[in-house]
């Protein structure tokens, strides 16, 4: 198993990574909520904090559960499912950004005529 070694040095030096990114996310959020606590109040952008945030979670989850030499799977499978999960995300934003698209073309005509 001489290919072992190598492959643990990569593993220790992403889980190092997410961990720095797992921190700065928290440090993110707290600093937020010392700048204004009005931020705590927008829906989407709490969403969108907590859903990276458990993201990255199951993601650390994933490194910490495989064995090193699957955790290239693991990663393949997670992006897969960052992907979806994105898509969906933006999919709600377009939907949901419709109503605001379509008054603000009712205003421009109005201002026109």
């Amino acid at each position: 198993m001489s290919g072992a070694g190598p492959v643990a040095a990569v593993v220790t030096r992403a889980a190092t990574v997410l961990g720095l990114l797992l921190f700065l996310k928290l440090a993110f959020l707290v600093l937020l909520v010392l700048a204004q606590q009005r931020f705590l109040k927008a829906i989407v952008l709490m969403v969108h904090i907590a859903t990276s945030f458990v993201l990255q979670l199951v993601l650390g989850i994933v490194h910490g559960w495989l064995p090193f030499i699957v955790v290239s799977l693991g990663d393949q499978f997670m992006a897969l499912v960052f992907a979806v999960v994105s898509l969906a995300g933006a999919i709600w934003a377009f939907v949901f950004s419709i109503p605001a698209v379509v008054n603000a073309i009712r205003v421009s005509v109005s201002r026109t005529q």
